[in-house]
């Protein structure tokens, strides 16, 4: 029996449900269980493939295998955890199982949200909506003018639905993407009205490509597009002015969900395809004149989706004139390691506090409260040549420290091709971490790893050697 199962009393020990994880690190949602005395169940999809350290740390009775496209699926997990005999809670960890993970979580011993939270913020264009209605209620939040479009399926041109905002200019500089995708997935930047149709088109094909990657994992791509008038963005701040506001939610004394503030993540993403390629937490340059109407937007916007246990992911954009508007919205953690980020900024981890929540019924008689220490970064390096092959990291002085480390991405063997002009979504392939008294210090120290580590690709047969480059 692994370490971890080892630790936890199969008998009275509650069980954390873990939904999803496929693109978020599951290991330090299962560590911050088991510390706090819960025990991992890991639900996947059929098909999904489960990295073989989590399959050492979570016995084989603990890991549910389900069609998440099956209306039988939260059937066949209820049936499960029942053999375990002991109260359960729920986490989801990505935004195509948080809708299950909320209808799940109705039998379990504290519900999370309501049913339509995760589809709320999935599908952009109903986000979108309730963001507006309460941009009407205060003048410090930019209201996004949007058009919608959903196919009657992914290979069709036939349009089943279309709806557009009053407000909506074809001729201002626009923001085009996937209406159903998480995360950075095929957003294009349309300047010019001439330039639309290439971009809708081009959005089609990314729905169809993303099919062959998203079925194994029992994700079904929606037919659906959203273009969006592109959100100024403030020019005295950091480059692109973009960042995000994580969140823990919990049921208080009385019943009332209680939103805490976590803190400011300063996210860096590349100007034309606008993927992330690096954090700071916590955020040097977020105008702290601003940081009251964001939580307070955000907490209207949790208090609307029914959040009462869980840690969520809100991304603001500052605009010149002063006020922020929402990018999108997450009822799960974020990814890209912020949340070790948070702990490694000595904020403690989120997931403890929230495990912490769940250990005290639901019903804890104080808040937690987030206070960071010093500044901790991630960086996603790119090759300084194209590679295509498998990956691995050499060095003399590979660090591995807590706070000081370059990570590999993809599993070990896994063949990949990467590098070229644009950074795309799915190439980022490593992770640079670390921490310093300031962003200075972070950048410095991140540069200073990466010059003693070589990325190495195979093509079956030659080997090559790669620098890795901050984008920064």
């Amino acid at each position: 029996m692994s370490e971890l199962s080892g630790r936890i009393d199969r008998r009275s020990s509650a069980a954390l449900v873990c939904l999803g994880g496929h693109r978020w690190r599951r290991q330090p949602v299962l560590d911050s269980a088991a510390k706090a005395g819960f025990r991992p169940v890991i639900c996947l999809h059929t098909d999904e493939l489960l990295d073989r350290k989590l399959l050492d740390l979570v016995p084989p009775d603990h890991v549910i295998r389900v069609d998440w496209r099956s209306g039988a699926a939260i059937t066949q997990i209820l049936e499960v955890l029942q053999t375990l005999h002991t109260e359960w809670y729920v986490i989801a960890l990505d935004d195509y199982v948080t809708d299950a993970g909320a209808r799940l979580a109705q039998y379990s011993s504290l519900p999370t949200m309501a049913l339509h939270a995760g589809s709320t913020t999935l599908h952009k264009d109903r986000l979108r909506r309730l963001w507006n209605r309460l941009c009407s209620q205060d003048s410090r939040l930019v209201p996004v003018p949007f058009s919608y479009r959903r196919y009657l399926d992914l290979l069709s041109s036939t349009i089943a639905e279309e709806d557009c905002d009053p407000a909506f200019c074809p001729d201002a500089p626009l923001i085009v993407k996937p209406n159903g995708l998480d995360a950075s997935i095929g957003i294009h930047l349309v300047r010019r009205n001439d330039d639309l149709p290439s971009a809708i088109a081009a959005v089609e094909r990314q729905l169809i490509d993303t099919t062959e990657y998203a079925r194994p994992l029992g994700i079904d791509v929606a037919a659906e597009i959203i273009v969006e008038h592109m959100i100024p963005r403030s020019l005295t701040l950091h480059p692109g002015a973009e960042y995000s506001i994580e969140f823990l939610s919990i049921s208080m004394h009385g019943g009332a969900a209680r939103h805490v503030m976590i803190g400011v993540t300063e996210k860096n993403a590349t100007q034309d395809s606008f993927v992330e390629v690096g954090h700071f937490f916590p955020s040097a340059s977020f105008p702290p004149e601003l940081l009251d109407t964001a939580c307070s937007a955000t907490e209207a916007l949790l208090t609307a989706l029914g959040v009462r246990a869980a840690i969520t992911h809100w991304e603001y954009i500052v605009t010149p004139d002063g006020r922020i508007a929402l990018v999108e919205g997450q009822v799960r953690p974020a990814g890209d390691h912020i949340m070790d980020l948070v702990a490694l900024a000595g904020c403690g981890s989120p997931y403890e506090a929230l495990f912490a929540a769940f250990r005290d019924k639901g019903t804890p008689a104080k808040a937690p409260s987030f206070h960071p220490l010093r500044t901790a970064g991630v960086f996603f390096p790119q090759p300084d040549s194209r590679v295509n092959g498998t990956i691995s990291l050499v060095g003399s002085k590979a660090p591995n420290t807590n706070d000081c480390c370059v990570l590999l991405e993809t599993p070990a063997g896994d063949p990949v091709i990467w590098g070229g002009p644009t950074v795309s979504w799915d190439a980022r392939h490593v992770a640079v971490i670390a921490t310093g008294h300031t962003c200075d210090d972070v950048i410095a120290r991140s540069r200073a790893m990466l010059r003693d580590v070589f990325l190495e690709s195979s093509d079956g047969g030659r080997v090559h050697q790669h620098r890795l480059l901050l984008e920064h």
